[in-house]
């Protein structure tokens, strides 16, 4: 369960540091995350799934937020199985914001930046999804 933990916070950490566009410049996902939030609960940002990449970016940050705070939760429970299928569920939330942060990114130049700086997430969600698949598969004796 060690490599399992590590790999969990590696997968977070790599979510954080996706590569962004933000005005005239670049940014990383965990800016957005800690300065967007008062933006979104002040009223000045609209959640949605669909529009422009500055449309899309706070949603899916804030999506992100969630799940990584509780996948870092998730963390310290005791019960392995649910630690395991918690953990599955949350990596597809971080998944779906990807999803939602990148989803024109064969149109746009910023969603292609964000996809590609996304690339070691998604090898490390998929390889964390693996190996709680592994471990329930484990657990439960099959």
């Amino acid at each position: 369960m060690k490599k399992f933990k590590i790999f969990t916070v590696l997968t977070i950490f790599l979510n954080l540091m996706v590569v962004i566009g933000a005005g005239h410049g670049i940014g990383i996902l965990a800016i957005v995350e800690s300065f967007g939030l008062a933006e979104i609960f002040n009223g000045n940002v609209h959640i949605t799934f669909v529009g422009t990449y500055d449309e899309r970016l706070y949603t899916s940050a804030l999506i992100s937020l969630f799940a990584q705070v509780f996948l870092l939760t998730i963390i310290f429970i005791k019960n392995d199985l649910l630690k395991l299928y918690s953990t599955l569920f949350l990596l597809l939330v971080l998944l779906l914001s990807f999803i939602i942060l990148t989803l024109e990114f064969t149109h746009s130049n910023v969603d292609k930046i964000s996809f590609i700086s996304g690339i070691p997430f998604l090898i490390s969600a998929f390889y964390t999804f693996f190996l709680a698949i592994t471990q329930i598969g484990i657990r439960k004796g099959n």
